[in-house]
């Protein structure tokens, strides 16, 4: 009986909220919006941002080499010679505990090469980048 009473309140909710949407007109709030850099930890002001933005980077190609295999987190722990809670840190992309040192060597353990490449700067980029590019 209870549960009854209940689904047609909120059946009577839902047709009051209907025809107060037909009724009125919704009113948009004009909200001030700024343009982000591109990095969002540029945008929250992390003064470490190109090393957050470089272990984002890794940890994603880790993960999707993980995910492409198919290797369970149990397999992940004999492969990459790390405790269970920092392969959930690393699939959950907590990455505080790992150097990008460290993220680059899991890449090798996965049969991967990480290459590092020193290139001159084009004269049309403002400052210096780190980029990760995941070949197959």
């Amino acid at each position: 009986m209870a549960r009854r009473k209940i689904n047609d309140e909120l059946i009577e909710a839902l047709r009051e909220i209907r025809s107060w949407k037909r009724g009125h007109v919704k009113l948009r709030a004009r909200i001030p919006v700024d343009a982000g850099s591109g990095n969002v930890f540029v945008d929250l002001g992390f003064r470490d941002a190109k090393e957050r933005t470089l272990k984002v980077q890794l940890a994603v190609a880790l993960n999707r080499i993980l995910k492409e295999r198919e290797v369970s987190s149990r397999a992940a722990v004999r492969l990459l010679g790390i405790p269970q809670r920092l392969v959930s840190d690393l699939a959950g992309y907590r990455l505080e505990r790992f150097t990008v040192a460290q993220l680059m060597e899991f890449l090798t353990c996965l049969g991967k090469d990480v290459e590092i490449r020193i290139a001159p700067r084009r004269s049309a980029r403002p400052g210096s980048a780190v980029q990760v590019h995941h070949v197959s």
